[in-house]
């Protein structure tokens, strides 16, 4: 297989190296000259504008994708801050509304909300 390989790669070599205008070689074809075409301004210009318009386009492109993922991405991290802080200053904030209110003063709704949101955030 790898014999294969390697003449595969010759081949192609060889083709590269003996097409016309690869390599000036005096005893496998006759010097030839060839005449680079002239550029106007005009044409210069319209070149560089055009490979400025395609490097905007494709930069506009990549910075929408990146926007995508990172409103998406900043979303979960958000989420995920909520979370944590809710998990981490719930508890201390209703042991101060219990401290500030009299037993007498909470009703039976204050006390499921309460109870409901010690369950949520322990998870049962």
């Amino acid at each position: 297989m790898s014999f294969l390989f390697n003449m595969s790669i010759g081949v192609v070599a060889l083709w590269l190296f003996l097409r016309p205008g690869a390599i000036h070689i005096p005893f496998f074809r006759p010097h030839r000259v060839f005449s680079h075409p002239e550029v106007e301004y005009k044409d210069f210009v319209a070149i560089l504008l055009t490979a400025l318009g395609v490097m905007i386009a494709l930069g506009s492109g990549l910075a929408a994708v990146l926007a995508i993922v990172g409103y998406s991405e900043g979303r979960n991290m958000i989420e995920r801050f909520v979370k944590a802080e809710v998990k981490a200053n719930l508890p201390p904030a209703i042991a101060r509304l219990q401290m500030d209110q009299k037993p007498s003063e909470t009703t039976s709704a204050d006390a499921d909300r309460i109870a409901q949101a010690l369950d949520d955030i322990n998870g049962t």
